[in-house]
């Protein structure tokens, strides 16, 4: 067999670059471990791509451990086996564990094999034009040897054990050459192929995280930033008064409500002061009991705090914060502001108009967007976006050009049951737009497919909201509607108020 060959220096590029936010298995932590150090960097290697299928009108949800991807050659899908041992009785497979044996639903070959097809078709699908790389599957089992072939459906050629590990390079090329004789292909890929393949790929992970694969990360992300929220707070105790500065997504809200619980704990009286009505649905699903008062309704009550944490700072004029300050009870009274000057909708002139004299703490973290969605948001604005991305990459926002009313309501159509077909909830969509909706191109038009237009927050409704009124929130999936109307600063909120998918669609 001839070998194909590498080209490319250093380690695999990996997806994600941290795969504990997925809590591995121990025999895909080797795997991902040897993948990383043994490939060069011409290979990007993908763990855990949730894919599905329709049986008998069933949707049946299915994942590759491993999409290892090389420009030059094309694409193998992996399954991975841990366990002491594997084999097989009368077509049926057994793994042995530590503590007894696993009968498998079916063959991890059979698995992998499924993976294999479905990412060619999802290739044909979506880019309306035939795969011409390298297609094939190949089963790891990282914890053991496996002697010769395993049934007629699962050659020695198609199997990496323990022993391969230790040249997981010559390993994987002769995989590759394996399915070139059996394609008997003799093609690659073009750039523009190469970069297609990988935006479907890209695309299929944003999707699933979109719907929910990613909800103990995300649990987990949380509790992380709880701790070192805690540790922030901690550390800056001593002062009574500070501004804390944050780009989008870097936790501000989430961090004010932790301050005026402590508060609470040192049976203060605490409240938090918000600009307007917007962010109050925030802070009362954490804690229904929290005190949190716009800045009309602090004037209303009229008395004094011990402690006083102001969310959306930016949008207090001079006047409006001597006026805050003014229902601190005395000297030694806690104020802590928390703000986004980038967020500056109001155009409000500010000079430190809360008249504190240490300098601002920063923020740095973004924790709510993916990577490529903040990109995105520096690349398409001018405004200067200090915070690091979060671990996951995510895929590029989708940009649509809707030249009529017709053009948008199908292409809205299209993205929703779409999104619908991948298992995202409808009630974590929502529709952006630079225009109010009877303004806006959307006007006169009540449902999209099956699912009504509401401007409040209804169950299995879809959400409109204006850019302003969902500064503070986010979604795990946003469609932007721009008319061309909005400032660099109310781009900046629309792209960071999604997490995960962002769709910008251009309305002419």
């Amino acid at each position: 067999m001839r070998m194909l060959k590498d080209f490319g220096n250093n380690m695999a590029i990996m997806y994600p670059q941290n795969i504990d936010i997925y809590s591995p298995t121990k025999s895909e932590r080797i795997i991902y471990n040897v993948l990383e150090k043994g490939l060069s960097d011409s290979y990007q290697i993908f763990y855990s791509v949730k894919w599905y299928s329709i049986e008998n009108g069933v949707r049946q949800n299915s994942e590759c451990d491993f999409l290892i991807f090389n420009p030059s050659y094309g694409y193998l899908c992996m399954e991975v086996k841990g366990g002491e041992q594997i084999h097989v009785e009368n077509n049926e497979w057994k793994l042995k564990l530590k503590n007894g044996t696993r009968n498998l639903r079916e063959s991890p070959y059979s698995q992998a094999e499924k993976s294999m097809y479905f990412f060619k078709k999802y290739y044909e699908d979506e880019c309306l034009e035939f795969y011409q790389g390298i297609f094939g599957y190949v089963v790891s089992f990282p914890l053991y040897t496996i002697d010769g072939s395993l049934a007629t459906n699962a050659p020695k050629n198609l199997t990496i054990d323990m022993k391969d590990l230790k040249d997981i390079s010559k390993k994987v090329k002769e995989v590759f050459s394996y399915w070139r004789g059996v394609r008997k292909n003799k093609s690659f890929f073009s750039e523009s192929q190469k970069e297609k393949f990988l935006n479907c790929i890209k695309k299929r992970i944003s999707l699933s995280i979109a719907a929910g694969s990613l909800i103990e990360h995300q649990e987990n992300q949380f509790k992380l930033l709880n701790e070192q929220q805690g540790e922030f707070l901690s550390f800056i105790r001593e002062y009574k008064k500070v501004y804390i500065c944050g780009g989008a997504g870097t936790g501000k809200s989430w961090l004010s409500y932790k301050k005026w619980f402590l508060e609470k704990q040192k049976q203060k009286e605490a409240a938090v002061v918000i600009p307007d009505e917007i962010l109050k649905e925030f802070y009362k699903k954490i804690n229904s009991d929290i005190q949190v008062f716009t800045y009309s309704e602090l004037i209303i009550i009229n008395r004094n705090f011990d402690s006083l944490i102001v969310d959306e700072g930016q949008d207090f004029s001079k006047e409006m914060s001597n006026k805050v300050i003014s229902f601190l009870k005395n000297k030694e009274s806690i104020l802590y502001v928390f703000l986004d000057l980038n967020q500056n909708v109001k155009s409000i002139e500010w000079d430190n108009n809360f008249s504190i004299i240490y300098p601002p703490f920063y923020l740095k973290r973004n924790v709510r967007n993916t990577s490529r969605i903040l990109e995105w948001t520096k690349e398409k604005t001018e405004l200067l976006i200090d915070s690091f991305p979060m671990s996951v990459q995510g895929i590029y926002p989708e940009k649509i050009f809707a030249k009529t009313k017709y053009n948008l309501v199908k292409n809205l159509e299209k993205i929703i049951n779409n999104l619908y077909k991948e298992g995202v909830d409808i009630n974590s969509i929502v529709i952006l737009s630079d225009k109010d909706y009877k303004q806006s191109k959307l006007s006169e038009i009540s449902e999209i497919s099956k699912w009504k237009i509401s401007q409040e927050v209804k169950l299995n409704n879809l959400r409109f909201s204006t850019i302003k009124k969902f500064k503070g929130l986010e979604s795990n999936v946003v469609i932007f509607l721009n008319h061309f109307e909005a400032t660099d600063i109310e781009l900046y909120i629309a792209y960071t108020r999604a997490k995960f998918y962002l769709y910008e669609i251009i309305v002419e």
